[in-house]
């Protein structure tokens, strides 16, 4: 949290990567509002490749950063 926000202003939410491992990378989000460019939050989120049917996590596989990078 940053900033307050009310529910009439519009905001903009950039959405990035910004660390890669083994099993897999964190998103970084960034919100502002759309007229001022405030910053409302910041937050991160930990994206980790999972075998559902081994039940473990597993290496990112081939090809998926190059396409996560575009």
């Amino acid at each position: 949290f940053r900033s307050e926000l009310f529910h009439v202003e519009t905001l903009i939410v950039e959405l990035g990567i910004s660390a890669w491992n083994i099993m897999g990378f964190e998103l970084c989000y960034q919100l502002k509002t759309k007229a001022d460019e405030r910053l409302v939050a910041l937050a991160t989120t930990q994206m980790v490749c999972f075998d559902y049917k081994e039940r473990s996590m597993k290496a990112l596989p081939s090809g998926v950063r190059e396409k996560l990078e575009g």
